[in-house]
């Protein structure tokens, strides 16, 4: 038997208008309080898929996610920053 608990935090987010330009893959950043930026590992979601599980995150601490897409042109700015979550065990 594995470990019964896990923290983790799954966000999903909405696809923009993408300019005519079909998305790839989604890129996903975090911030964990700090202000810093950076990309999560693993970094990246494949297109159509739009739901990202974050796990290994210290209980009891903000997290924060921006979402980027990315496409043959290269990647977007970043998404408006997600709402503090705070991270919780969570039985699995």
């Amino acid at each position: 038997m594995e470990s019964s608990d896990q923290l983790h935090i799954t966000i999903s987010w909405l696809e923009a208008y993408n300019g005519g330009n079909v998305v790839n893959e989604w890129n996903i950043y975090w911030d964990q309080g700090t202000g810093v930026w950076a990309l999560s590992d693993p970094a990246t979601v494949t297109y159509p898929d739009m739901t990202y599980t974050k796990t290994g995150l210290e209980a009891g601490v903000f997290y924060k996610f921006k979402v980027s897409a990315v496409n043959d042109i290269g990647e977007s700015e970043l998404s408006a920053e997600s709402p503090s979550i705070i991270a919780a065990l969570v039985p699995l």
